[in-house]
């Protein structure tokens, strides 16, 4: 796999097949698939277990829970020499060792609930695979994951479109598919990463509700304005100060606070992001004219 500048070189001994919630996606073969050609910085191997290996727990340093009834998603622990992540998500269940140094991984696939094996490659990718590159990024400084709207386009370049769920990444993403299907990178969640010094957004599998543009050939692009979304019945972009803006940007970008030193990378990014690139607050319509407001729309430092 190839996410951004990282390559992750995935070993096992079963048939992978993408699937979403029992659709499948279609996935244009360039944009993800590493090819083998150089050296990996991530090798994960993956295997069909019938158990849980054993092992020693020294902290548990995260906990992920469903919003509601708090049932217990995944975790993120210390063991001796290793970290390890556990997912109890219902028949996706996973126990993986990673390296200190995030460059190898061990993932045991456990059985469904009803005894099968039946693992498809999308239920490792889904949740495991984002948190490691989150540590992997972060770790090396090489950039952040942020629950944004990527869009290349043709004329101004990259463009990044932050916010929460519900305040329409994905709304902006199918009214620019529309438009220019080769224009979307994706519609919630996009790397953005140094490259020589520059800032660029990275397409990633990681979908929100609209996936149709992971059937195009997707491009990397030089990141030129960030803008935080909030629906509206006008289009209207003011920019922001980059002060003012890093209250914004955290709660959308993907951080493992529960570690000093990449909270402090993190950190760093986040702000060498916001004095590089352009900030706006964008109102927009819910129409397609908010693509051809954008397109028009002077960009330049505050």
């Amino acid at each position: 796999m190839h996410f951004g500048e990282v390559d992750i070189f995935l070993r096992s001994n079963w048939k992978q097949e993408f699937k979403k919630e029992d659709e499948v996606v279609v996935i244009h073969q360039r944009n993800f698939f590493f090819n083998q050609k150089t050296n990996p910085d991530i090798v994960v191997d993956v295997e069909l277990a019938k158990d849980a290996p054993r092992y020693h727990l020294k902290k548990r340093l995260f906990l992920s829970q469903h919003p509601e009834n708090k049932q217990e998603w995944w975790s993120w622990e210390r063991g001796l020499g290793v970290y390890i992540y556990r997912a109890n998500f219902s028949n996706r269940k996973q126990v993986a060792f990673i390296n200190p140094d995030f460059k190898y991984a061990r993932v045991w696939c456990l059985p469904k609930d009803d005894g099968s094996q039946s693992w498809q490659f999308g239920d490792l990718l889904l949740t495991f695979l984002e948190v490691l590159l989150i540590h992997y990024l972060i770790h090396y400084k090489k950039g952040l994951l942020v629950h944004a709207c990527g869009i290349n386009d043709a004329l101004k370049g990259g463009l990044l479109f932050l916010g929460a769920s519900g305040t329409g990444k994905s709304t902006l993403a199918r009214l620019w598919y529309h438009q220019n299907k080769k224009e979307v990178l994706n519609d919630d969640r996009i790397i953005v990463a140094k490259k020589n010094k520059v800032f660029f957004i990275y397409p990633t599998l990681w979908s929100g509700e609209f996936n149709k543009y992971l059937s195009m050939p997707l491009r990397p692009a030089p990141l030129k304005a960030i803008f935080f979304l909030r629906k509206s019945k006008q289009n209207y972009a003011r920019p922001i100060l980059p002060s003012l803006s890093l209250s914004q940007l955290l709660p959308a970008t993907f951080i493992p606070f529960w570690d000093k030193l990449l909270s402090g990378n993190a950190l760093g990014l986040c702000e060498e992001l916001l004095n590089s690139i352009p900030v706006f607050s964008l109102d927009f319509v819910k129409s397609r004219s908010v693509v051809g407001y954008i397109k028009r729309l002077e960009i330049k430092r505050f």
